[in-house]
């Protein structure tokens, strides 16, 4: 399939948003969208501010069940306040504390420690697909890879990964939205509570015989003086299930879609695979990121791009939109593997005190599995009729793609 049709057939899956991304930068770049009732920042310069300023912090979760019937808000109010003791939707010093504990698994020493580990993940994946001659990227390597990494770092049984995936996908149906309907609420509480009794179940495991793992880490680490409440451990876990495999599955897919739209780029890349793929994964980042938005609800009134931004008013800051801003990046629409990283202040793993903790192990296996894919089967082409992309406004992706491996 050439580089002009694997285009046409990513348009034709669902528009691309780049495009008004780039009208509001342009028109309107701080956009109060009245039907969300939301704050949009769409330039890079707002965006690294926003995701800077204290004043805007993370406990906007009542915003996704606000408009849900009282009867429906009450059901779900337990699960609403799981979700706030994750990492993702706390503010300092919470956020400060239990980031400080779980940081301990994400240095680059503990990360580049797991290198030969995720190297074997990768050979064995692609070994069951080798006699085929054909793979289905997300089935096959895109998700299973972070799903069991991230497994083993918690202490989890890998052989359990469909199950995982269940649950990952529920929940992301749910926090992927601006405002939650009741059905999707309904499936994330099933999996909420189906996850909550799992790592409920390692951790008495752990406390009773403890291993080399990041639960029984949490089970007995203090940090500053002060424990980890049990609330807060198993939504630590199913917070890192979760983030562990969504962004990085989209990672690598999204990844390996730009790479067969823009061969030149590809052949670039495939002369010296081992010295460009860094930052060749960098630049797939910026150029789809697979986190499109971040958001924030601002604790006081602040002013970005000449608009205030009242106490209480969400603001979404549009990464996607961010990384393709003129103002910050040579050739923004473009795919640029050689990009230094001076180059390249992307920012699809946020920034501030909300920077992605597992970035490092995120960017790890990017590059260890699109180097061993396109190292293994060079001349891979897309062997997909349609595409179809998640509809989800904050994770973009598709829900499969189908690859010739030649």
């Amino acid at each position: 399939m050439e580089a002009a049709q694997i285009k046409e057939l990513i348009d034709r899956a669902a528009p691309s948003p780049y495009p008004r991304f780039a009208k509001l930068r342009a028109e309107d770049p701080v956009h109060w969208h009245e039907r969300a009732e939301v704050w949009m920042l769409t330039r890079h310069a707002d965006v690294s501010r926003a995701l800077r300023d204290r004043r805007l912090g993370n406990q906007y979760l009542h915003k996704l069940f606000e408009k849900l019937p009282p009867q429906a808000q009450e059901r779900f109010a337990p699960m609403q306040r799981s979700l706030h003791l994750w990492l993702l939707y706390r503010d300092p010093p919470d956020h400060t504390r239990v980031r400080a504990l779980m940081a301990q698994a994400f240095t680059h020493k503990v990360v580049q420690a797991q290198r030969p580990a995720i190297e074997e993940i990768v050979r064995t994946l692609l070994d069951g697909v080798e006699g085929r001659g054909r793979m289905e990227l997300i089935e096959d390597l895109a998700y299973p890879l972070p799903i069991v990494v991230t497994a083993g770092l918690l202490g989890a049984p890998p052989g359990e990964r469909e199950q995982f995936k269940h649950w990952a996908d529920e929940l992301a149906r749910l926090l992927g939205h601006h405002r939650a309907d009741e059905t999707k609420a309904a499936a994330a509480f099933a999996v909420w509570g189906e996850m909550n009794e799992y790592f409920r179940r390692l951790a008495d495991e752990r406390r009773r015989q403890p291993r080399a793992d990041l639960i029984s880490a949490m089970v007995a680490a203090e940090e500053q003086g002060h424990r980890l409440t049990s609330e807060e451990l198993l939504s630590s876990c199913a917070a890192l299930l979760y983030a562990g495999s969504e962004t990085t599955t989209h990672l690598i897919a999204n990844s390996i879609l730009a790479l067969l739209a823009h061969p030149e780029q590809r052949a670039w890349l495939q002369e010296d695979l081992s010295s460009r793929i860094e930052g060749a994964v960098e630049e797939c980042l910026r150029y789809d990121a697979p986190t499109q938005a971040a958001t924030r609800i601002a604790t006081e009134d602040v002013e970005i791009g000449g608009k205030t931004i009242a106490r209480g008013q969400a603001v979404i800051s549009m990464l996607g939109a961010a990384n393709r801003d003129p103002a910050a990046f040579r050739d923004p629409e473009d795919l640029v593997l050689s990009r230094s990283r001076e180059e390249n202040p992307h920012l699809a793993f946020s920034l501030g005190p909300h920077y992605c903790l597992g970035a490092p192990l995120a960017r790890l296996e990017g590059q260890i599995a699109l180097q061993a894919l396109l190292s293994r089967f060079p001349a891979l082409r897309c062997g997909a009729d349609q595409l179809e992309w998640l509809r989800n406004p904050t994770i973009r992706g598709v829900k499969a793609l189908p690859l010739e491996l030649g």
